[in-house]
């Protein structure tokens, strides 16, 4: 049986992210906790993260190209 791809080990040692993009909700502090649903939840096919330091990356699989593009960054601590 195959295991689940999850966030866990990924974002271990982190508690709290925010997104960095130019929202409102940004311009306030936008911290968020890190909910257990979002690190245990099991990531889908098309979308891979990456750990750069204090930095997450989002990318996901266009369908028409094959090719991975960048849907979002986060900051974490």
């Amino acid at each position: 049986m195959e295991a689940k791809r999850t966030l866990r080990a990924l974002l271990a040692g982190v508690s709290e992210f925010r997104r960095l993009s130019m929202t409102p909700e940004n311009h306030k502090g936008g911290w968020f906790p890190l909910p257990a649903d979002f690190l245990d939840g099991p990531i889908a096919e098309d979308t891979r993260y990456e750990r750069q330091g204090d930095r997450l990356v989002e990318y996901r699989l266009n369908v028409g190209s094959l090719h991975w593009y960048v849907c979002g960054k986060y900051e974490l601590r």
